[in-house]
């Protein structure tokens, strides 16, 4: 009994300390597969203690009682702290359980990074604006946007006669609104787009949307924005039938082409034969057709 006593308390300790200290305790009584443990953790968050260490006397184990834990409880009720009777205290039949059970020590977890409000309020200030408000500070600071909406006033004024194309396009089909320049033929009011951000457009409206096809791109930017060398899309029933556009005035070789043949399939049309002759002779083969001296192969080929 004296040398079972010595083996009953079995104890390791760890100490971490970083941003907290930890401070475990193992302390094992074996009663033959069966074992009790205790664990202290503190740290500056949060403390859970677990049922403090028991140290049995001699005179209280038996050797009726090792093969039973609940039994021991049962037995000796003012041994055992009330707290093992919690179902926060842990259970093992395996006394390497404890390995997996651990909590992850606090000087192990990484720290959150918590960003202040000025760093927010810096990253909201250096994001970058919208592509629409890009355009109009780019068309306000532009000298030749700048010319263009002092050429509109003096055409609306009175102060120059429409005399030239350019002039009557630019009165007729342009207006100037909050000091920016906008396209408003076809009943519709479209931003005019300086050149350097043609891309930009065709970027945001083409590549980050799944490359969208030609007409679609077009169509989708026609209703914001406007450049002179933005082509509309035609109808679907001109785009997508092969003879031109009967409303054209001019008169052009391409008026008098006739859509183009639909090509006929090899099964209903002509075919290539292939001869392959000069074969050897099988007189062994114990097919009933057997290959006699030379005979046509004969394949379709498209």
């Amino acid at each position: 009994m004296e040398e079972m006593a010595e083996h009953l308390i079995l104890g390791q300790e760890w100490m971490l300390a970083e941003q907290a200290t930890l401070d475990f305790q193992y302390n094992c009584v074996y009663f033959g597969t069966t074992y009790r443990q205790s664990a202290y953790w503190h740290s500056h968050r949060d403390v859970i203690e677990y049922a403090p260490p028991v140290k049995l006397t001699e005179d209280k184990v038996s050797e009726e009682l090792c093969d039973s834990y609940e039994a021991v409880l049962n037995e000796f009720p003012d041994v055992f702290h009330e707290r093992l009777r919690q179902p926060t205290t842990r259970l093992s039949t395996h006394p390497l359980d404890h390995q997996q059970q651990r909590r992850v020590p606090l000087a192990f977890i990484q720290p959150t990074t918590t960003l202040t409000a000025a760093q927010i309020d810096d990253i909201e200030d250096n994001k970058p604006a919208p592509l629409f408000d890009q355009i109009k500070q780019a068309q306000g600071n532009s000298v030749e946007y700048q010319a263009t909406r002092a050429r509109w006033h003096r055409l609306h004024n009175g102060q120059d006669e429409a005399t030239e194309p350019w002039q009557r396009t630019l009165k007729n089909d342009y207006t100037v609104r909050d000091d920016l320049i906008w396209y408003t033929k076809d009943n519709r009011m479209a931003l005019v787009v300086p050149l350097e951000f043609w891309p930009r457009v065709i970027h945001e409206y083409h590549d980050k949307i799944g490359h969208p096809g030609r007409d679609e791109t077009i169509d989708a930017i026609r209703r914001l924005y406007y450049w002179p060398a933005l082509e509309a899309p035609e109808d679907d029933d001109i785009r997508l039938t092969p003879i031109p556009r009967p409303d054209l005035d001019t008169e052009s070789e391409a008026d008098e082409e006739e859509p183009p043949a639909v090509p006929v399939r090899p099964a209903t049309g002509r075919t290539n034969q292939v001869t392959i002759e000069d074969l050897p002779d099988d007189d062994d083969h114990e097919d009933p057709r057997p290959i006699q001296g030379p005979q046509p192969i004969t394949g379709l080929w498209p």
